[in-house]
C-alpha cells in the first residue's frame, strides 16, 4: 500500500504474480507523527482501499470488539476477511457470537 492507503494495479500485479492471495492490512501507527483515533472499525478504511480487482483477499484487524462489528465489516465490503484474535481470547465462542449476530 502507498501513502494513501491505496493498493495500487502495479503492485497487486506483482504480489499476483508472485502467488500472494491474503493481506493482512493494518494502519501500523508506528510513525511519530501517526494520530490514529482507535474505535472498534478505526482500521476498516485502510482495508476497504486495498480492496479490489485483484484475487487477493484482504484481512481487516483492530480493536474488531463482537460479531456484529465484524459482519458490519464484511457486509460493507470493507475486507474479504475479519480478523478477531484478541476478541477469540476473551471469549472462545467468538465464532458461534458472529453468526449469531448475522
Amino acid at each position: 500500500m502507498n501513502h494513501r492507503g491505496v493498493l495500487k494495479t502495479e503492485l497487486a500485479d506483482v504480489l499476483v504474480e508472485r502467488k500472494v492471495d491474503f493481506l493482512d492490512i493494518s494502519s501500523g501507527a508506528s510513525h511519530p507523527e501517526a494520530i490514529i483515533k482507535v474505535s472498534p472499525t478505526y482500521q476498516a478504511p485502510f482495508t476497504q482501499a486495498a480492496v479490489g480487482d485483484n484475487p487477493i483477499n484482504v484481512g481487516a484487524v483492530g480493536s474488531i470488539t463482537d460479531g456484529k462489528i465484524a459482519h458490519e465489516i464484511l457486509v460493507k465490503g470493507q475486507a474479504d476477511i475479519v480478523l478477531v484474535g484478541r476478541l477469540f481470547q476473551k471469549n472462545p465462542v467468538t465464532v458461534g457470537d458472529i453468526f449469531l449476530a448475522r
